[in-house]
């Protein structure tokens, strides 16, 4: 009996306390950045007179409102010190391919909880340098090919609670190309048109949206809620609710 009891002390209850509490989920990962990037290489769009892919009004209101700094540079070095890369209308002033080094520095914003967006026009609705990327980064969601007819205005409410759509009831977009969802999360469309989704890749976000009239400087920020949601895109804030969770729409 007294060998019993000693082997029982020595060896406990037969359980496995030697679990690793590093293994354990530490959650999303939000990214700490004070700026913003616009990003014009890859053959994108830089702006012109009309005011279509300048973005003036819309870095003015978030310096005003987070003080935060965007920046418009045709490079995407130093990927850390941004909490948002928008990728604007890469391929739309001829073809481009997203290489291996730009990928990876993409890759590696992502990994640090860094939201990726994508923005496209109508004379890019194809999207071929933008789903090259897309396909590079094992993303679901694709550029259709396909979008709403000369000066369509489309205005719709989100399609799924998610932080980018918090506060937002409608939003304004002009001339939408439409996005494959393929299984990405489905923010905003019209009927069966997806006009915006959202996916995660990493530990942050890729974001594909078929416009950018709705916060360029043609005066859409103020229209519905679309200042709402620049500020959603831009914010990224735990407090407004999670980010994606790679349910489907």
């Amino acid at each position: 009996m007294i060998g019993l009891a000693l082997l029982i002390a020595c060896t406990g209850d037969g359980t496995d306390d030697t679990s690793d509490s590093s293994t354990e989920p530490t959650g999303p990962i939000y990214p700490d950045g004070e700026r913003i990037l616009l990003y014009t290489g890859h053959s994108g769009e830089d702006g012109n007179n009309s005011g279509a892919g300048k973005f003036d009004n819309a870095s003015d209101w978030i310096k005003a409102t987070y003080g935060w700094n965007v920046s418009d540079r045709s490079d995407l070095a130093d990927p850390l010190q941004y909490r948002v890369m928008i990728l604007v209308d890469s391929g739309v002033k001829g073809e481009s391919v997203y290489g291996e080094s730009s990928v990876d520095l993409i890759v590696e914003a992502l990994d640090a909880g860094i939201r990726v967006v994508s923005v496209v026009s109508p004379d890019n609705c194809a999207g071929t340098t933008l789903n090259g990327l897309f396909e590079s980064l094992g993303a679901l969601a694709r550029y259709s090919g396909d979008g709403a007819s000369t000066a369509r205005v489309t205005v719709v409410g989100p399609s799924r609670a998610h932080q980018l759509t918090a506060d937002v009831e409608e939003a304004r977009f002009l001339e939408s190309c439409w996005v494959e969802s393929n299984g990405a999360t489905v923010l905003f469309s019209d009927d069966r048109d997806v006009v915006m989704s959202v996916e995660p890749i990493g530990n942050g976000e890729l974001v594909v949206v078929g416009d950018f009239s709705w916060f360029d400087d043609r005066d859409y920020l103020d229209d519905s809620d679309n200042q709402t949601l620049l500020g959603n895109l831009v914010e990224i804030d735990p407090d407004l609710g999670p980010l994606s969770t790679g349910t489907t729409e």
